[in-house]
């Protein structure tokens, strides 16, 4: 079984932008591909939502089961995570992406894995009810979602039953904008001081190491988090910067979960100067995308190529987003790729 989880945007405001409420499963299968951020093929999708405010707290895609053992299981491992999530409510709809061609024989068989997925409801719904979890299922009429027409989730912030779920995608490129400022001058400033000092790789590897532990730290003691500061953002920069340094950095990023938090990158890229935008937006849309947001992962990668369009590890993650494959083979990839990185932490 395959997750892509996205993880939710608590640290934001809620902004007011235009609602969208999903009428139907046809409504919801529509919006699959922005909260993924790719078009799954031949799967069961789950939102868990917190129940009082209606906030998404979770996504999943799974492989749509084809036994009705498979499908308890299925069942069992979605509302564990749903639980897991501190969600209280589950929606479950499917998703497959369009054939490419209008094969009959390709149609038909979509159509049959959409059937026998349906079929299941009763023993998915077992198996999630045995995690405490009652579902809501909302079946499109067809696998990929019906006629597509008047849902521009693009664009929208959409609502479930007319509480507010995910923000759009220009709220999302806005964590991502440059910002002015007394901090922006110190970054540059504090990057020209790194540069003169000709850091070591290992050093400079560490140190990028050491910014992202504390991050992961004050996340898991539950402490408030600071912004960011310019002289770590510096490092972080330099870091992502350098291909020996950065592509190491990748692999400890992709075996240590808790370091693949895309904050510092964010922060990073709003701080930067220009030369570095594209090393550490690719490097936000990598922890994004790990971490299954393929939406924030989408829009990092935007902001990469359009600072330098010929950046190859952010040209890399765009055929990767648009090819959808899955993080589990991204992260298998990145931490296999530099075996002398030894492990991080003491």
């Amino acid at each position: 079984m395959t997750t892509h989880e996205i993880s939710p945007d608590d640290p934001l405001a809620d902004v007011a932008t235009p609602r969208l409420k999903l009428r139907d499963g046809d409504d919801l299968a529509h919006a699959v591909p922005h909260l993924l951020g790719f078009h799954p093929s031949r799967s069961l999708v789950l939102l868990a939502l917190d129940a009082p405010t209606g906030l998404l707290r979770l996504t999943l895609r799974v492989d749509a089961p084809a036994s009705r053992r498979e499908a308890r299981l299925v069942g069992l491992r979605l509302g564990e995570l749903t639980t897991r999530a501190g969600a209280e409510a589950a929606i479950v709809t499917y998703y497959d992406a369009p054939p490419i061609d209008d094969s009959d024989d390709l149609a038909a068989e979509a159509q049959q894995c959409f059937e026998r997925a349906r079929s299941r409801e009763r023993d998915i719904g077992a198996g999630m009810r045995s995690a405490g979890i009652e579902p809501l299922f909302l079946w499109p009429t067809s696998p990929s979602g019906g006629a597509e027409e008047g849902v521009d989730v693009a664009q929208l912030s959409a609502v479930i039953e007319g509480r507010r779920t995910f923000r759009s995608r220009e709220e999302v490129r806005s964590l991502l904008a440059p910002l002015g400022g007394a901090a922006r001058r110190e970054v540059a400033e504090q990057i020209d001081a790194l540069e003169s000092t000709k850091l070591g790789e290992w050093d400079l590897l560490d140190a990028a190491c050491q910014v992202l532990g504390q991050r992961a730290e004050a996340h898991a003691l539950d402490h408030p988090v600071a912004r960011t500061t310019p002289s770590d953002i510096a490092l972080c920069a330099l870091a992502a910067s350098r291909i020996a340094t950065r592509d190491r950095l990748l692999s400890v990023i992709a075996a240590d979960r808790a370091l693949c938090e895309p904050e510092v990158w964010l922060e990073s890229t709003q701080l930067v100067p220009t030369a570095y935008v594209a090393p550490v937006a690719t490097l936000a849309a990598v922890c994004a995308y790990l971490g299954g947001n393929g939406v924030l992962a989408g829009c990092a990668i935007d902001r990469a190529l359009e600072s330098d369009p010929r950046h190859r590890l952010a040209a890399l993650m765009d055929v990767t987003l648009e090819h959808g494959i899955p993080p589990d083979e991204v992260r298998a990839m990145l931490d296999g790729c530099c075996d002398d990185v030894p492990p991080f932490g003491p």
